[in-house]
């Protein structure tokens, strides 16, 4: 009779679109962390590698994320500026963007109660179950 370890659960991908994460909480540092910032209103978007968190509200949702389920891999996508505001087609962007990086799983801490913006995001979403 063989015996074998236990296989180690697979990590789920899932992607925290938000303000940004601190990087070096002690709750986050087991697990694999990604993002870049989102820049730009419209069209055409600009990536950048930073996404610390400045309000903490991110990394509290990262937290809660690790520690309510499976190993996760977790990929950040910074879409809130300065003043911690976003656009809907800065929202699209990042949910096609958040796919695109292999998310299967998009936390949205963010959205629009702007009719015009319903067609836009259900677009991005319909995009991203695509990939």
């Amino acid at each position: 009779m063989s015996i074998t370890a236990p296989r180690a659960a697979p990590r789920v991908a899932i992607a925290v679109v938000h303000s940004r994460v601190f990087a070096d909480p002690p709750h986050l540092l087991a697990v694999p962390l990604t993002g870049f910032s989102l820049v730009g209103a419209s069209a055409p978007f600009a990536t950048e590698p930073a996404f610390e968190d400045r309000t903490g509200h991110g990394t509290a949702t990262a937290a809660a994320i690790v520690w309510s389920g499976p190993p996760v891999a977790l990929t950040i996508v910074r879409i809130l500026d300065d003043e911690l505001r976003t656009t809907s087609m800065a929202l699209a962007e990042a949910i096609r963007q958040a796919a695109e990086a292999g998310a299967r799983v998009i936390n949205l801490s963010v959205g629009s109660t702007r009719p015009e913006a319903r067609d836009l995001l259900a677009a991005a979403v319909s995009d991203a179950r695509e990939l």
